[in-house]
């Protein structure tokens, strides 16, 4: 009898260990992650102005891609909820608010994302503000900027709205604009010569 009990508690050991031993090889399937207008550059804002940023992420595969965790740098709070899942070649949109209360200059943030990806376990949203110190009596372009934005608030036209209404400019932006300086400037050479 003590033998049969030996050998059942062995036995069932064995399976307990087996069957933890199958569930360490659940991983999840590998996604990829595609972030829409990434390393912007925002219009200056006042110190003090709570600033919401909306980034586009699409899953480019047929497998979801789940966000587990979000690390901001300082200053940025994540406001949705996580875990997130974007359904395969669907787009998502990660809501962020900036409090520019504890910056003066040019402030460059990051944000990185962790999620299922095959070669990395993050990637990184980058984008930078010029934080200026509020007028005490003069208002300058900057804060007449986010005064007419917070009367008029319309979400849709700060996610979708032309390159020069979105609020920032994307990097690509800057060095297509570089390249046509360039143009005119060797164009202006040619018909001074």
């Amino acid at each position: 009898m003590v033998k049969f009990c030996k050998y059942s508690f062995i036995l069932a050991l064995v399976a307990f260990i087996a069957s933890g031993m199958v569930s360490c090889k659940d991983e999840l399937e590998k996604s990829e992650l595609v972030i829409v207008d990434n390393f912007r550059h925002y219009h200056s804002i006042s110190q003090g102005k709570i600033m919401d940023l909306i980034f586009e992420i699409k899953d480019t595969c047929d497998v979801p891609l789940y966000i587990e965790e979000i690390q901001a740098s300082s200053g940025l709070h994540f406001e949705d909820e996580l875990p997130v899942t974007v359904l395969p070649n669907k787009s998502h949109f990660l809501h962020f608010k900036y409090d520019s209360n504890k910056n003066i200059g040019i402030v460059k943030h990051y944000i990185n994302i962790y999620a299922n990806l095959p070669d990395s376990a993050y990637r990184s949203i980058y984008f930078d503000v010029h934080v200026v110190l509020p007028g005490d009596y003069y208002h300058d372009y900057e804060q007449r900027y986010y005064d007419i934005i917070e009367k008029n608030l319309d979400v849709k036209k700060m996610v979708d709205g032309d390159i020069g209404e979105k609020g920032y400019i994307t990097q690509d932006e800057i060095e297509a604009f570089q390249r046509e300086n360039e143009l005119e400037k060797v164009g202006h050479e040619l018909l001074s010569k």
